[in-house]
Formats: structure tokens, sequence, C-alpha cells
């Protein structure tokens, strides 16, 4: 054997096997015809219970609601402790978990078995985020959330905000964010 041959040979190996790999890293799967990504609308609603009083506490029921048409999946619902205006007595997290059957003592029951939740130590500030995997057509996940209220004159009010994102497309975002005021006799508005 000549060594022209031999190069031409590795030569022509190489070209037809470049083209090749570089073609299998840049396909990317196609939707059957006629398929459309999935998309799934989630809404957020919040409402309170208990009154802004240093000291006393305030109830949060958050609810996610998959509006559809598609399954939602990574579904995180987050809410940031509302901010006290003076430091020394801020406003702080109490628990998260179920709403309570009324007349049952505590704000906070058990988890649904599909959801989970991180949440800042009883007692400080910060960010709770609760997740599920996937939530279907008009399912919704809905978790309770006390915190401890901090300083406040009787004017002001505590407002808390909550979001609910997915990792499956949402047509309509505008409805993914609800807050709600709680002043000194109770939820506003």
């Amino acid at each position: 054997m000549s060594l022209v041959p031999r190069l031409f040979y590795v030569r022509r190996k190489f070209a037809v096997i470049v083209p090749l790999v570089v073609m299998a890293f840049l396909a990317t799967p196609a939707l059957p015809a006629g398929a459309a990504s999935p998309s799934a609308d989630l809404a957020t609603t919040i409402t309170a219970h208990g009154t802004n009083v240093q000291g006393g506490s305030i109830g949060y029921t958050i609810t996610a609601t998959n509006n559809g048409p598609d399954a939602a999946s990574g579904v995180v619902m987050t809410d940031h402790i509302p901010f006290s205006m003076w430091s020394r007595y801020p406003t702080t997290f109490l628990c998260v978990g179920s709403v309570q059957p009324v007349g049952t003592p505590g704000w906070c029951g058990p988890l649904q078995s599909s959801v989970s939740c991180t949440a800042p130590p009883v007692g400080s500030t910060g960010t709770v985020s609760c997740t599920t995997r996937s939530l279907a057509p008009g399912a919704s996940m809905t978790i309770e959330m006390a915190i401890h209220v901090g300083f406040y004159l009787s004017s002001h009010l505590v407002e808390d905000t909550a979001t609910t994102t997915s990792g499956t497309f949402d047509p309509n975002t505008a409805n993914n964010t609800a807050s709600v005021a709680v002043g000194r006799y109770g939820p506003v508005g």
C-alpha cells in the first residue's frame, strides 16, 4: 500500500463523517405537523385574614390555578415577606402550609403531598417559594402563609404580593401576580 491512497481514504472518511456529526448536533426535533407548543395560563389569587396590629398575625391564602389548555410543568409560587418600615420590629415569617379547616387551631396545616416549600426560618424575613412538578388543566395549588406583624403606624397598610410561574409557555402573564393589602381593621379593597 502506498501513502497516497491512505491519505485519500482518511480525507474521504473525515469529509463524510464531519458533516454528519455537525448535522446531528445542529438538528432539533420538530413538532409533528399541525402540533402547537404546549401552553398553560396560570392565574394567581391571594386573600388575607387578620389585622394589621403590631404583634398580631396575618394569614394569606394563595392559589395558583392552571386555566389550560395544557399541563403546566415546574410550577413555582413565590411570595416575599412584606417589608416592615422599622427594622427594630420587623414583619417576619411565621409558617407555610395548607389552609386549616375552620375551627382548627393554628395557621398552617400540612402541605399537599405534591407541593414542597422553602421558607426563611420562623422570625426572619425573606421569600417563601413553593413548587409542584406539574399542574393539570383546571387544577390548583393552594398554600397558606402566615406572618407576624412588625411595627406599622395605624394608617399604613401591610401589602403582600404573590407570583406564579412555570416552565411551560404562559400566553397570559398579566394574571400571574396578585396582591392584597391589610389595614388596621382587616383586608382593604
